[in-house]
């Protein structure tokens, strides 16, 4: 890449935090180009099932947790079970 090889560890470090000029020189030696683009923002949630959990009262959530914690424990003790982990 017409770099050294620190200079490439550098830029590959999960604490690197490169400018775009920095990418986009890498990318060239690479022969590849960066390219951004700007996308429409889209929940990834139900929206209406958020609405109707908004419309519980504090106590009734918590209930609802309450079942939900039960439900998963019952859902990973079962797997536990299968895998044969339980003595």
């Amino acid at each position: 890449m017409g770099v050294s090889q620190s200079a490439v560890s550098k830029l590959e470090s999960t604490s690197s935090n490169p400018s775009v000029a920095t990418l986009d020189r890498a990318l060239r030696e690479t022969g590849h180009r960066l390219r951004a683009t700007a996308e429409p923002w889209s929940a990834d949630i139900d929206v209406a099932q958020l609405r109707d959990a908004l419309e519980l009262t504090a106590g009734e959530r918590i209930v609802r947790s309450e079942e939900l914690y039960r439900w998963a424990r019952e859902f990973a003790l079962a797997g536990e079970q299968s895998r044969g982990e339980l003595a």
